[in-house]
């Protein structure tokens, strides 16, 4: 599976740093759902939404984020 930069690199023609930059962004928002949580899987789908809502990509690339 191509990485979510590798995705928004060629799919928005976004620069490495700007990809990076969004994608620290998300991650944040990840860390505080699951914080926000005592089973980190009762937040799953929250996180799931923030990878469509920053990068419209489906939910199977949650891992790379967390």
């Amino acid at each position: 599976m191509e990485t979510i930069k590798r995705v928004l690199m060629r799919r928005d023609n976004m620069s490495s740093e700007d990809a990076d930059a969004l994608i620290q962004d998300a991650k944040d928002d990840i860390a505080r759902i699951i914080e926000n949580y005592e089973d980190p899987y009762e937040g799953h789908e929250e996180a799931e939404e923030v990878i469509y809502d920053y990068f419209g990509l489906e939910p199977d690339y949650l891992m790379e984020l967390i």
